[in-house]
């Protein structure tokens, strides 16, 4: 938000389409980009509170300083709630499983030529 000189909201939908981008390489269906863009407001702002009673020391704010670290963990999880039911590919459902286990194994690589050309056969039939 600082480095780009952005609004809040411009910041958030900047972060939410770069986030997409990779979804949608992955071939993994995601939520509505508004939805997106306000869990990441909501996140910002819960942050920002946070932020500013950070010389606190009681043990409620710990809990709360820990329950936000959980939810940076699932920030950038943007799947649709019905994702696993829509993905026909078993190789792209285990990747969704596997980026929603803790330390998120796996990675995205190049094309999936393999991957690509199972798709452009199931959407021809």
């Amino acid at each position: 938000m600082r480095t780009v000189n952005l609004t809040t909201r411009e910041s958030a939908a900047l972060a939410v389409r770069e986030c997409c981008i990779i979804w949608e390489k992955a071939r993994i269906p995601i939520r509505a980009i508004h939805h997106c863009i306000t869990k990441l407001i909501n996140l910002y702002e819960e942050w920002r509170n946070l932020q500013k009673n950070a010389q606190k020391v009681g043990e409620s704010y710990r809990l709360k300083e820990n329950d936000l670290k959980k939810k940076i963990d699932l920030l950038f999880d943007i799947a649709h709630s019905d994702a696993l039911k829509l993905i026909k590919i078993e190789v792209d459902k285990q990747f969704l499983i596997n980026q929603r286990l803790p330390g998120r194994p796996g990675c995205l690589g190049g094309i999936d030529i393999k991957g690509e050309i199972k798709e452009n056969i199931h959407i021809q039939r």
